[in-house]
């Protein structure tokens, strides 16, 4: 059943994400809300949002450990490993751990700029390399395709599109990076907030240039920028609350989502009553 089976996935990926939140000792409740009002449309990505729930609980059990640290760093290996098993570009975020142990600096940043181009193309042939496992090359080149159509809407509805989702991640990570880094507040915010947003600003600059690398690395370049959902989402909600980001900054996090949750569902509703057959790339 469909609906049993989007439901059963985006339920327990909820439930994930609101228990890392917890873990985290976040605000459930300001997590959740921020989630929804900013990438809800995004988040039903079923398998690939499950791998992102269990990556991001994994993770956080190595931002946070418990008292006893072996068992914690147990289950965080486990689950960051499991999360491959619901969809296969987790391993991307997998190999995105160890920017944990990478010191987030001025001329760190500045060094991993210069990096990323090397990186961005090992982790293409990686992806590619991991997908045809398990597809032929027509089959992997037929995903690929329909992948990519669902970032190609035509005209100017398309380019407004893409610049509002696009910008519903860059505009947190920039803020944030602002708030940690320029305001040189990253040494005196707690070891798991720096953790976390350690892999997500690694995902968001690693997208970034898959798509400078041209129209074939689109494909990646949006998947892998979604990965960074989840994080974003915890660490503007975490310094918010601790006062660490000025409500302007925050609302601004806020209104750069909820624009494109907006405009993506007067689209949605626009193209279904011009073309009732329409499929569901829209979504």
């Amino acid at each position: 059943n469909y609906f049993l089976f989007r439901t059963v996935v985006w339920g327990g990926a909820f439930a994930l994400f609101c228990y890392t939140a917890k873990r985290l000792n976040i605000s459930v409740y300001y997590a959740a809300l921020f989630l929804l009002l900013t990438h809800s449309v995004i988040f039903a990505y079923a398998r690939a949002t499950a791998a992102m729930a269990v990556y991001f609980l994994g993770l956080s059990f190595l931002c946070k450990p418990l008292n006893r640290r072996w068992l914690s760093y147990a289950v965080a290996i486990a689950l960051i490993l499991m999360s491959m098993a619901f969809h296969k570009s987790a391993v991307i975020m997998v190999v995105m751990t160890i920017m944990i142990f990478f010191p987030i600096r001025k001329w760190s940043v500045i060094l991993l700029l210069l990096f990323l181009p090397v990186l961005s193309v090992l982790f293409s042939k990686l992806l590619m390399v991991i997908t045809m496992l398990e597809a032929t090359d027509d089959a992997l080149a037929g995903k690929i395709e329909m992948y990519s159509e669902r970032e190609l809407v035509p005209g100017i509805s398309g380019y407004l599109l893409n610049t509002l989702e696009y910008a519903s991640f860059y505009v947190p990570a920039i803020l944030i990076s602002v708030c940690l880094l320029l305001k040189n507040r990253i040494t005196y915010v707690s070891v798991d907030l720096q953790r976390m947003y350690k892999v997500a600003i690694g995902l968001v600059l690693v997208s970034v240039i898959f798509f400078l690398m041209g129209s074939s690395y689109v494909t990646f370049g949006y998947r892998i920028l979604y990965m960074s959902m989840i994080p974003l989402t915890l660490v503007v909600v975490q310094l918010y609350q601790f006062n660490m980001m000025s409500r302007q900054f925050y609302l601004y996090c806020v209104y750069s989502g909820l624009s494109f949750m907006c405009v993506k569902y007067i689209y949605t509703v626009y193209v279904h009553i011009v073309n009732p057959n329409a499929s569901d790339l829209v979504l």
